[in-house]
């Protein structure tokens, strides 16, 4: 974020996590075999990845697995072995980004900001396990717990698309959708239950990390601010204002209809496009990455 957010008049919450100890447990998650999808926002309190493996981890079967000093992720899934896919995005982990791992019984897919940055191929089924799945921390080793913000995760039986994935990641759910077995909003605000709003009913136990609030004016919206690299500086929507700020000219350009943070998407791609298409060079091509197993 470029400037600090302004008390908000109504408070939507996300919980942080101190690196110290904090997670959320859900007791016998659901476990997808054929295929599946875990999707949620993070936001890290240090510019690289505090320790590994914490942001979703439900072993044995599958974690969203942070690599410690770095930026690099991995998606592993549990089938005769541990089998991965995995990026190293040039991006800044102490701002919101999705991440979204899928397995269609083919290939192991790694989404970032509901874009595809990796797959591997692999055909097979995920191992079941009927043990917790815990958000911020690797229950897998003593140790790995995650220094930052996790909000909005999600539990597909279906490995979802990219358009898919795009289509709601910025949208708060209702918990009826078809497919969707888990999911954990974590945007309660107060409490020691992160409740499962899908007829599952896996209601997660709160253990340490605690909650903050962040600017919304709408409860279906998820509020976030998004911060794109480009080849001059940065495109960012502040929800500190109805703005935009281009770095380093500082151009501002009104927002009449609204608001920022992710519900504005549209309107912060359109900005990104624009910048883009004014330049007369490409874009630098984006480095992908994949693991053979």
């Amino acid at each position: 974020m470029n400037s600090p957010l302004e008390q908000p008049k109504n408070l939507q919450s996300v919980l942080t996590f101190d690196g110290k100890g904090d997670y959320v447990e859900i007791v016998n998650c659901p476990n997808p075999t054929e295929s599946m999808t875990i999707s949620l926002w993070a936001k890290s309190n240090t510019p690289t990845w505090n320790e590994n493996g914490f942001l979703a981890s439900k072993r044995d079967s599958f974690v969203i697995h942070p690599n410690a000093g770095g930026k690099s992720i991995n998606f592993y899934i549990a089938s005769n072995g541990w089998q991965v896919t995995s990026v190293d995005p040039q991006i800044d982990i102490t701002q919101w980004h999705h991440y979204a791992g899928t397995f269609d019984g083919k290939s192991i897919r790694l989404y970032i900001d509901g874009e595809e940055v990796t797959r591997t191929d692999y055909v097979g089924t995920i191992q079941q396990d009927n043990g917790s799945m815990f958000i911020g921390w690797d229950d897998g080793m003593a140790g790995r717990y995650f220094n930052g913000q996790i909000t909005e995760v999600r539990l597909w039986n279906y490995a979802r698309k990219e358009q898919d994935i795009k289509g709601n990641m910025n949208q708060r759910l209702k918990g009826n959708e078809t497919g969707l077995i888990g999911y954990w909003a974590l945007n309660e605000g107060s409490g020691t239950i992160a409740p499962d709003k899908t007829s599952s009913g896996k209601n997660g136990i709160i253990n340490g990390a605690t909650w903050i609030p962040l600017t919304s004016q709408k409860t279906d919206t998820v509020q976030f601010v998004p911060t794109v690299s480009t080849k001059e500086g940065k495109i960012s929507a502040s929800a500190s204002s109805s703005k935009t700020s281009t770095n380093p000219e500082k151009k501002e350009i009104k927002q009449d209809l609204m608001m920022t943070g992710l519900s504005d998407y549209g309107f912060w791609s359109q900005k990104v496009k624009e910048e883009r298409e004014a330049r007369k060079e490409p874009d630098p091509s984006f480095r992908r990455g994949r693991i053979w197993c």
